[in-house]
């Protein structure tokens, strides 16, 4: 079985970009999947931004919402670090009526706590691509856009979300969502062809 991953992301305090492309081996699937996912839970506002295993999204969303524990992080991620399959993920925390500037919580699969991130950044595959573009002044769908003509493992749409106004500026309708991400990290392809 393939491990889906891949992925370039940039944020610049107010807009967060990401591309939509999965990578198994040499194949890169593109306009594949969402790797933005913002959530509202009472009156709190989260925005999840993952990069590198695609079957650690949904469980790395329901850890951190249950609270982030380091005993459940090391039962959840510590067997697939030794087979190489991680990932980098941004729990981003909202303010609702934006009086704070959002705040970025990094984390990964081999570390349990939270390390705080200045804006701008950008994580995955073309992070170093993003994140120079970002300080150059591009705008993250740019950075994004720049960082796919560069790393292989990122393309597809850019799809982005304005984290003041809690709204998509640009979304794709053909990528699998949060519901449908066992369904795309368990499929099959070899050299880009049904197996």
């Amino acid at each position: 079985m393939h491990q889906w991953h891949g992925t370039t992301i940039a944020f610049d305090g107010v807009v967060l970009a990401s591309d939509t492309a999965i990578t198994a081996g040499n194949y890169t699937r593109h306009d594949a999947l969402r790797k933005i996912h913002p959530v509202e839970v009472d009156d709190k506002r989260y925005i999840f931004a993952l990069a590198g295993v695609v079957a650690h999204f949904e469980p790395f969303i329901r850890w951190y919402l249950s609270g982030a524990s380091f005993t459940m992080h090391r039962e959840l991620f510590a067997p697939h670090i030794e087979r190489n399959e991680g990932y980098i993920a941004w729990a981003i925390v909202c303010d609702p009526k934006n009086r704070i500037p959002p705040q970025v919580e990094e984390y990964n699969s081999s570390m349990p706590f939270r390390v705080m991130v200045r804006t701008p950044c950008a994580i995955g595959a073309g992070q170093e691509i993003a994140h120079a573009n970002l300080l150059k002044g591009a705008d993250p769908v740019t950075a994004v856009e720049l960082a796919s003509l560069a790393d292989r493992s990122t393309g597809g749409t850019v799809e982005a979300f304005d984290v003041h106004d809690w709204k998509w500026i640009n979304q794709s309708r053909r990528v699998a969502n949060l519901r449908q991400l066992r369904q795309v990290s368990t499929e099959r392809y070899s050299n880009g062809e049904d197996a």
